[in-house]
């Protein structure tokens, strides 16, 4: 088991919740960073209301000084409790603070609203482990509760402190980047008729309480140093949205104070409301037992390596103001080859940077957003000054939807209006709508194109730019959901596209995508439909769920290879390398007389074929979860398998099998089909060869098998839309080819075929507008070739050399490396494949 799960079998504790929360501000607090590395001691600031006055020494006999408790949870499943307590309680003094002054005599808040709380630490809080159950990586909540005494403190009033923990030595398959920079950015702590503000004017109305739209003056710069308020804006608690809508919204938002956007949304038509994206995503994550590792944004933008310990980097909710480092770190791990999941929305929108604050390095966001943004005569592409703007609008621009694949709608002419535009249209919910229900993001869901999922897509949206020549090479629309009646009408779009690198990008849309795979704290009055209709927002939904296992298995295993071949025993192993790490080898039993053939439908799910000591042909199917046991399929009448099989499926429907038979005089090639639902007959394609046979196509109505003939050479019959071309001769290397070649296409018009030499070199002519000479790829084998891709820019050679060790060797983007060897015994050549090879 992994960290995750063996943390989630832990008991948990349900009665983390606040129960009375602090909403005029009783109790509150700040850590001192937003993440700390498994060790690290976490800082406490905690500001009581009615607290000791500073200085006031509380453990002085006979000082009476009000009392706060200090419970710590990780976040989680457990069983439906949600969280676990690590820490507490742990009883404290409570002292009231300094509070900032929110006036013009304070020049930091006058010229740019900077709120920047200088509080005493209040504790320390260690992580130091022994175990790697101690402070496994998560998003925690640290309580604080009053101690009520009946007199001066007579409610046990209670908010949250929140912050990460990372693990950054530990290498997970998934890194969960918490969104703190657009936490602190619609936090208006400590209110907006308290002089409170955030980076948008219509949440600071202060000091006039009656605004009209932004005509509040919002902050230039935001502080990590102050608690998380929620947010009540009297001058926009009408604003549209059905009454019931708002009151609810409001109460249950309350539960959330001191968390961000954690728990809650801030963002919600100017209110905090009762249900967040993060948390419901977490829940998802750890009730499914993935391998999951936690940071922030902040940590992203410091450091260019910590998404390169893990296979998928995840972007949840409402991720929309980045740094340049930030930008520029995620698309680097991307063109590493990180896979980049995003179920969020408005997604890299605003450009920011960060400076120094009272409380250390990063502690400050610079987010100014104004005609005047010196960004607009920047020619690096970064923001100089006290200035920030949408990535799209710089004067070196880049857009979000070069690196997600999909771009916020917004009321900017060259792109279609989309939402919000109005705050009135700012907490619809409209369906998400299946656009393609063939890819293998909709695998296993039931889901046909066309199918509506209820209310997945909003509150904002993201969408392909209307100019389709703008649009992501080879990017796939998985949904195309209209959001919006009337007049502002927008498609908004679910997308998947690779890059050069292998990386896969996912990119959901929407901002409540989590509320598909979790009811946490689910409102059926909150969210109205796009006619401004309450509904159910029971959201969650098992189609949800398993687009998402489906994109978080993609993301995990995009680079995944299977290897099979025979050991000592003449027995069927196994062997996969995901994410680079070769896994142990595994006996599927039986006993046979050549290599293996495998061939994959679709994500997840392999047929393997073997010839059996009686020499009939026999498979064995893995349905992602286990294999079925060897079905036996027999031979040709009045002929025996005399080679290795080879099979190929070529459209995700029928399989292909070939394998060289004899009647005892001739050597022919035979074919065996099955169209997706039952095996039909043998057929011949005639000929004699020397070798067993290899098959690969390029797209669904092609494909093209090889064999080595009685005269050394290299031999194709290419099928076309159900005709065969007939053998023909593709020569050799100057030498014989003495085993049977192995082929792959890695796109269209593309085909690589390798072969062992005479000379125990392994040869390559490669297909590409055209037959290549032939190439050494070098090697000294004793058996094989295998190759599998799972880009179109990735070739996994694998053989045996005469020591009988697996050896392989790897083509990236036009380069190939060494041979390594690898662990096992092997008397078989080995077949291979990659579950998103050709698609």
């Amino acid at each position: 088991m992994n960290r995750v799960q063996q943390e989630n079998q832990r008991p948990g504790h349900s009665d983390w919740p606040l129960t009375d929360p602090a909403t005029a501000r009783e109790i509150e607090g700040y850590a001192s960073k937003t993440s700390y590395n498994r060790g690290e001691e976490v800082v406490f600031f905690v500001n009581m209301g009615n607290g000791a006055a500073p200085g006031t020494n509380c453990s002085a006999p006979g000082a009476n000084c009000p009392r706060y408790t200090l419970e710590v949870f990780r976040m989680g499943w457990y069983a439906g409790a949600g969280a676990r307590r690590v820490f507490g309680p742990q009883q404290l003094p409570g002292y009231a603070q300094p509070m900032p002054v929110l006036d013009a005599s304070n020049p930091a808040y006058a010229e740019f609203g900077l709120i920047e709380c200088q509080w005493q630490e209040s504790y320390r809080l260690s992580t130091a482990f022994t175990t790697d159950a101690d402070w496994v990586s998560g998003i925690y909540l640290a309580r604080l509760t009053i101690v009520a005494d009946g007199a001066q403190q007579p409610h046990a009033k209670q908010s949250y402190i929140v912050f990460a923990i990372r693990d950054d030595a530990r290498a997970s398959d998934y890194l969960f980047q918490q969104s703190v920079t657009t936490y602190q950015s619609y936090n208006n702590w400590p209110g907006a008729l308290a002089g409170g503000k955030s980076s948008y004017g219509n949440s600071s109305p202060f000091p006039d309480a009656n605004p009209t739209g932004e005509s509040g003056i919002y902050a230039r710069k935001i502080s990590f140093d102050r608690p998380y308020g929620i947010r009540e804006n009297p001058s926009y608690l009408g604003n549209g949205a059905p009454a019931n809508a708002i009151v609810s919204g409001r109460e249950a938002g309350k539960y959330g104070v001191g968390a961000g956007e954690f728990l809650t949304t801030l963002n919600h038509t100017h209110f905090t409301s009762g249900r967040g994206q993060e948390y419901n995503f977490v829940r998802f994550l750890e009730r499914e037992g993935y391998d999951v590792t936690y940071a922030t944004n902040v940590d992203v933008h410091r450091s260019a390596s910590v998404l390169l310990n893990h296979r998928g980097f995840l972007s949840v909710g409402h991720d929309e103001y980045w740094s340049k480092s930030m930008r520029d770190h995620v698309e680097a791990a991307r063109d590493a080859g990180v896979n980049l999941g995003f179920f969020s929305a408005n997604t890299c929108f605003i450009q920011i940077r960060f400076e120094a604050g009272a409380g250390g390095a990063d502690r400050v966001i610079v987010s100014y957003k104004s005609d005047a943004d010196p960004c607009a005569t920047s020619t690096t592409g970064d923001c100089p000054g006290n200035a920030t703007k949408p990535f799209r609008y710089l004067s070196v621009p880049r857009p979000e939807h070069w690196l997600l694949g999909v771009l916020f709608r917004d009321n900017a002419a060259e792109y279609t209006a989309g939402t919000p535009v109005g705050e009135s249209d700012d907490y619809f919910s409209a369906d998400l709508v299946i656009n393609d229900a063939s890819t293998w993001v909709t695998q296993d869901t039931g889901l046909q194109s066309g199918t509506h999922l209820r209310a997945l897509m909003g509150y904002e949206v993201d969408s392909l730019p209307d100019d389709s020549a703008d649009w992501r090479p080879g990017i796939k629309i998985v949904g195309a959901s209209r959001t919006q009646a009337g007049l502002n009408s927008t498609i908004a779009h679910t997308t998947t596209h690779d890059v050069a690198s292998g990386a896969t990008v996912f990119a959901s849309g929407s901002i409540q995508w989590s509320w598909g795979l979790d009811n946490y704290n689910a409102d059926p009055v909150v969210y109205p439909d796009a006619n401004g209709v309450p509904f159910d927002t029971q959201l969650e939904s098992e189609p949800a769920k398993q687009i998402t296992r489906n994109v978080l298995e993609r993301l995990r295993s995009r680079n995944r290879t299977d290897v099979f071949a025979l050991g000592l025993d003449n027995g069927m192993y196994w062997r996969s390398r995901i994410g680079g790490v070769w896994q142990d080898w595994q006996g599927l039993g039986g006993g046979f007389l050549f290599a293996p053939a495998v061939t994959s439908k679709a994500a997840n799910r392999l047929s393997l074929f073997a010839v059996g000591l009686d020499n009939h042909l026999y498979q064995n199917l893995w349905n992602g979860s286990a294999w079925s046991g060897w079905i036996h399929l027999g031979a040709p009448a009045g002929r025996t398998l005399t080679s290795n099989p080879a099979a190929i499926s070529r459209d995700g429907v029928t399989t292909e099998v070939f394998a060289r038979t004899s009647n005892g005089s001739d050597f022919e090639i035979w074919r065996l089909t099955h169209d997706g639902t039952s095996w039909g007959s043998w057929q011949s394609l005639g000929g004699g060869f020397k070798s067993g046979p290899a098959v690969s196509s390029w797209n669904s109505q092609e494909m093209t098998v090889f064999a080595i003939g009685l005269d050394d050479a290299l031999w194709n019959n290419q099928w076309t839309g159900g005709t065969w071309s007939g053998w023909v001769s593709l020569g050799g290397p100057g030498q014989a080819l003495v085993s049977t070649p192995a082929a792959m296409s890695r796109g269209d018009g593309k085909m690589d075929v390798f072969a062992l030499g005479a000379n125990k070199q392994i040869w390559q002519r490669s297909h590409d507008n055209g037959w290549q000479p032939w190439a050494s790829r070098g090697g000294v084998a004793g058996q094989g070739p295998a190759v599998a891709s799972w880009h179109a820019n990735r070739l996994t050679l694998v053989a045996v050399d005469e020591n009988k060790k697996p050896m392989v060797c790897e083509w990236d983007r036009g380069v190939w490396s060494s041979w390594t060897g690898q662990d096992g015994s092997l008397i078989s050549a080995p077949a291979a494949v990659s579950w998103y090879g050709n698609e």
